[in-house]
């Protein structure tokens, strides 16, 4: 723009032969007095007059613009601009308007007028602009907000949706289609029919407090989706006001909760199978002590030689009895986890091959057993007895579901667990699974029942019919082999039990091997054994065990005490039989100081727990043997001579 002083006069020259002159000075005033730019011109663009805002406008007078085209003036262009609305209705004859935007970015609300002589000829234009930029800067801020709002909005993974006073949908976001499946046509202007009958009334009464109050309503609740589906949802609504205050709507986000609530469950179904494992572990490891004693003292009232008939005969049937004791707590212990599994390659396939063996000459004639077993099936790392533990408790659990007789259906595949999978399973990591599937025709269970079908002793069994313990165990092998076991069923339909356990990649671990040596006859000596044990009858057993073999026995309650013992023997010493699970010091620790006080000492670990596991770190940590509480008496012989004489 070229500045100049401003004039206040009229000016200027015609804009050709028979072309108007100015107008007159007595509607000078009037024109001048305008805020929207009057400019006179001829039909070749030509400015004939103009009033002080639009000279005002490019800080140029009169005198300077009249007879210049106004597209050099305003637009600095050669050229008319595109679509000037002044050059359209010189063209067509008719008022035209239209914005136009100058160089310096202001822009500007032009109408054109033709303006006509006597006769009707077009003999000028007459341009009126108004500057709009601050409404425009209004108006693309106000556009620019609703488009970064509709952004958000369409971005949102929640659900959202507006609605009218009349509780009619105006607006839904993508989510909202893809979680709840309604598109936008088949609701927008409706009620949304994705409201529980017994949840409309609640539903309503909040909307109503809403529309009355304002404000803002949270809370959890379910909602329905197109296909029937009910979902957990939390609902955040806002209500939505005019300029008066008046709410004329409401905006509502729905979170869908049911995942979540899902994995919360699933969460709180780990914790509680953990807190019962170790509740489980704990009391099997204490029964095993009980056991020890009273196995251990049958056991040397059996060897007397004078002993009655009748009473040798009531023995043994506490001994078995004791023997069963035994392996039910083993069973817990297997629940628990304390029993690490003896992992190797192991061939699923052939795991339900030789199941199905024994299956085939155990379950009821009328139960057809049906296998499909996938072709090139990878190894697993697996315990090959535990495994075909799972398979016979799954199994029995089977049969136990058709009294009737009906078919058992064992299948094998491989998957892959990805993303989605690990986030349903948060215990399985991402990989490629074996998945075993055991299903039955049998009578089913609902979903009370499914919620405890691996809780240790829960059974819907007749009384005396079964321990509880089948599907718990089952769980706790798979669970301590890496894998995944899970249950489906439907009343009336059967039962479908999956189990996972990773692929064996590359070459695979080698199978743990615990050194034993069994011989028929029992073993003396003369040799100094130290008996450590917290229990004064699982000592007092030990003691009179050990000397009925030959052995000198010394008798400590503590790891404590066994240290200030070894300390006042110390080279009488040949053997140590500690007790793991003890107060205090305990075993591990007092393992520990008496390799400090003696790196060549001795050690054979008791424990109710098993041979692996952690037990297996005190073997590797100096330990020289293991026995499993209870034992016999000819196992403890045995293992005594076995490290005597290492």
């Amino acid at each position: 723009m070229r500045a100049g002083r401003q004039d206040s006069g009229p000016g200027g020259s015609g804009s050709g032969k028979g072309g108007p002159g100015p107008p007159q000075i007595e509607q000078l005033a009037i024109l001048d007095s305008m805020a929207e730019l009057f400019v006179y011109q001829g039909l070749d663009n030509r400015v004939i007059w103009l009033n002080q805002a639009a000279a005002a406008s490019v800080e140029s007078s009169r005198e300077e613009l009249v007879g210049r085209r106004c597209y050099e003036i305003w637009h600095q262009r050669e050229e008319p601009c595109p679509e000037c609305p002044v050059i359209r209705a010189r063209e067509t004859g008719q008022p035209q308007a239209g914005r136009v935007t100058t160089p310096d970015g202001r822009v500007w609300f032009i109408r054109g007028y033709p303006v006509r002589d006597s006769q009707g000829r077009m003999v000028g234009m007459v341009e009126l602009t108004l500057d709009v930029s601050a409404h425009h800067r209004t108006e693309e801020a106000l556009r620019e907000s609703e488009r970064r709002l509709t952004a958000i909005l369409e971005a949102s993974p929640d659900p959202v949706v507006v609605y009218d006073n009349q509780v009619r949908a105006t607006y839904i976001n993508p989510a909202f289609t893809e979680v709840f499946g309604w598109r936008p046509q088949e609701i927008l202007g409706r009620r949304i029919p994705f409201v529980p009958p017994e949840q409309i009334e609640p539903t309503m009464a909040k909307i109503r407090d809403l529309f009355q109050h304002g404000g803002t309503v949270s809370l959890e609740t379910q909602r329905l989706t197109k296909d029937g589906r009910l979902l957990d949802v939390l609902i955040s609504a806002a209500s939505v006001k005019d300029l008066d205050g008046r709410v004329t709507g409401m905006v509502v986000n729905l979170t869908d909760l049911t995942e979540v609530k899902r994995l919360e469950a699933q969460l709180r179904h780990s914790q509680k199978m953990e807190a019962i494992g170790t509740l489980a572990g704990g009391v099997a490891h204490d029964f095993n002590n009980i056991l020890h004693i009273i196995m251990g003292y049958v056991q040397q009232i059996l060897a007397r030689d004078r002993l009655e008939q009748e009473d040798r005969d009531s023995l043994v049937q506490i001994e078995r009895a004791a023997e069963r004791a035994s392996a039910l707590v083993n069973r817990l212990l297997t629940f628990s986890r304390k029993v690490e599994p003896e992992l190797g390659p192991l061939d699923l396939n052939q795991a339900v091959r030789q199941a199905v063996l024994i299956l085939e000459h155990t379950l009821p004639r009328m139960i057809s057993i049906e296998t499909h077993l996938e072709e090139d099936l990878p190894l697993v790392n697996g315990d090959p007895a535990q495994i075909e533990q799972v398979l016979l408790n799954l199994a029995a659990n089977a049969a136990d579901a058709m009294p009737e007789g009906g078919n058992l259906l064992i299948e094998t595949t491989v998957l892959t667990a990805d993303q989605t999978f690990c986030r349903q399973h948060p215990e399985v990591k991402p990989g490629r699974y074996v998945r075993l599937s055991v299903t039955d025709t049998g009578h089913g269970m609902d979903e009370e029942t499914l919620k405890k079908v691996f809780e240790p002793f829960f059974t819907t069994k007749q009384p005396g019919r079964g321990t509880g313990l089948g599907l718990a165990t089952a769980y706790g092998i798979v669970r301590s082999h890496g894998g995944l076991i899970t249950c489906y069923s439907e009343l009336g339909i059967g039962t479908t039990f999956r189990v996972y356990l990773p692929v064996l990649e590359g070459a695979g671990a080698a199978r743990a091997v615990v050194a034993g040596a069994t011989t028929p006859e029992l073993p003396t000596g003369r040799e100094t054994i130290l008996v450590v044990d917290d229990e004064e009858a699982i000592v007092e057993l030990g003691r009179r065990s050990l000397e009925g073999l030959g052995y000198r026995v010394l008798a400590a309650g503590s790891g404590e005490e066994a240290l200030e013992v070894f300390r006042r023997h110390r080279g009488e010493v040949d053997l140590v039989l500690l007790d793991l699970g003890m107060p205090g010091m305990g075993g591990p620790r007092c393992l520990k100081a008496l390799k400090d006080l003696d790196p060549q000492v001795r050690v054979i670990i008791a424990s109710g727990y098993s041979a692996n596991g952690a037990v297996r770190e005190f073997l590797r940590d100096g330990a020289v043997g293991y026995l499993g509480k209870p034992f016999r008496l000819k196992d403890l012989a045995q293992k005594v001579r076995e490290v005597l004489d290492a």
